[in-house]
């Protein structure tokens, strides 16, 4: 059976690319003979060419928050084309749920949220749910009324470039990896660490200039790495012993998965990774008025650290491997369309089907 199967999502500031998780998926899809393809929302006047995997469609008018954007051109689109499947990205997004409505009812829906999972606007319609990590959505299965399973969608992991940092030499004993322009990254907590230890900031954005400024006030002035391609991530990251996450509030950072895979331990916010429990011994989670100490702690404690990055490199090669991916986005397919699609050698595991549940 041949599926029309659609990813979609939108940015009205900046054009927004497909990310390379939804760019294994749309082409392991195709390669199995389906239709897939992504769809964007972006700002006006700035709509790039397509790609053959990503196709942009202009939003109708500037707005001051992407969320309240809208593209009646994309909208008018998945109208008429109507797909067998629907996948959400940004489920928080007006556009994203207006494309949700106008689906028919055989549509099949599956969401992949990031950070909360529960809309109420468009719930009741979604078939299966991508969570960030376990038991994320527990406390909104009563609002998903067609949910006919979830699953833990696993994050995407550049092994090739994890390969090539690993031989990285350790030159830094604390890195933060993310944007430098938003108030809830909070890296402005992780500079009294700065007294003790080598920081390294990964990333830009208009508060650098100010954090730059108070770091080179204390003992050891941080580094900023500015803003590096993907691939390079990984080394700036290897080179570090301990991965301080001062984010207040997140879903499940990409960052300490990545941080995960080249074996180096992280510590974060019990305020931003809610309902999340760390399912391995190299992540470390602590409020935010002992995230200074407890990492002071941890770098004193090189043994510990050891161990810590063990156990990280462990679980992100078995739950993050090669193929894994593929394997839930079949699983989810199987369970929303029956028989719909075969993975071939890559089909998911035969326990992986059985992710069908009854809301309570």
């Amino acid at each position: 059976m041949r599926l029309r199967i659609i990813l979609a999502g939108v940015s009205a500031g900046t054009s927004s690319g497909v990310n390379a998780r939804e760019q294994q998926i749309i082409r392991w899809l195709r390669s199995m003979g389906h239709d897939a393809l992504a769809y964007r929302g972006c700002a006006i006047g700035s709509t790039p060419p397509d790609t053959g995997i990503l196709r942009h469609f202009p939003v109708d008018a500037a707005v001051a928050d992407d969320h309240r954007a809208r593209s009646s051109a994309m909208l008018k689109t998945l109208r008429r084309e109507q797909p067998d499947v629907l996948v959400l990205r940004g489920s928080d997004y007006e556009m994203i749920q207006t494309a949700t409505r106008i689906m028919r009812n055989k549509t099949a829906v599956i969401s992949v949220p990031g950070g909360e999972v529960a809309h109420p606007k468009i719930d009741h319609r979604v078939d299966f749910l991508f969570e960030e990590y376990p038991g994320q959505a527990d406390a909104f299965l009563s609002r998903f009324k067609r949910l006919k399973g979830r699953a833990v969608m696993p994050k995407w992991i550049d092994w090739d470039a994890v390969a090539e940092a690993v031989r990285e030499a350790k030159t830094f004993d604390v890195i933060n990896v993310g944007s430098l322009g938003e108030k809830r990254k909070n890296q402005g907590a992780l500079l009294p660490l700065a007294e003790r230890w080598t920081l390294c900031f990964v990333g830009d954005g208009e508060f650098r200039a100010d954090l730059e400024a108070r770091g080179k006030e204390k003992p050891i002035p941080p580094v900023f790495a500015g803003e590096v391609a993907l691939a390079d991530v990984y080394r700036w990251m290897a080179r570090a012993r301990l991965m301080v996450h001062s984010s207040t509030y997140e879903g499940l950072p990409r960052v300490v998965m990545e941080a995960a895979a080249v074996g180096v331990p992280a510590i974060g916010l019990t305020t931003a990774f809610k309902r999340f429990v760390p399912p391995h011994a190299g992540l470390v989670l602590v409020s935010p008025d002992a995230l200074v100490d407890a990492a002071n702690e941890l770098l004193d404690d090189e043994a510990r650290l050891r161990e810590m990055a063990a156990a990280a490199r462990a679980y992100a090669a078995d739950t993050m491997r090669p193929g894994r991916i593929e394997q839930e986005f079949a699983a989810a397919i199987e369970v929303v369309l029956p028989g719909a699609v075969t993975a071939g050698n890559r089909e998911p595991r035969s326990g992986r089907l059985r992710r069908r549940f009854r809301a309570r």
